[in-house]
């Protein structure tokens, strides 16, 4: 994988199964047995028989990959910006309303 050669007893991450240790080498492919106590077959580019993709990588892939939810950032940015409005919209309504 990744021009590394697999040896039994690496550590690996699927990330349909999660962390799992490679437990034999068979030619060009290998097995893994899974943390959740099932075993795997993958060949040397990382893919299962189950997953026509890529699914197995030596640590997890997807650690920090996400960006920031832009929805979060936006709804932020609103509730500041209607929280200055109201508060400005109070201030002239008590100066307008004084006697």
């Amino acid at each position: 994988m990744d021009g590394k050669t697999v040896v039994s007893g690496d550590q690996v991450f699927d990330i349909a199964f999660g962390p799992g240790t490679v437990s034999s080498l068979r030619n060009s492919r290998f097995t893994v047995k899974l943390a959740s106590g099932t075993v795997s077959i993958y060949d040397n580019d990382g893919r299962s028989v189950s997953f026509a993709r890529r699914t197995l990588f030596w640590s997890d892939p997807l650690v920090g990959v996400y960006p920031p939810n832009p929805n979060a950032t936006i709804q932020l940015v609103r509730a500041q910006a209607h929280a200055s409005l109201d508060a400005a919209l109070n201030a002239t309504l008590a100066v307008a309303c004084q006697p």
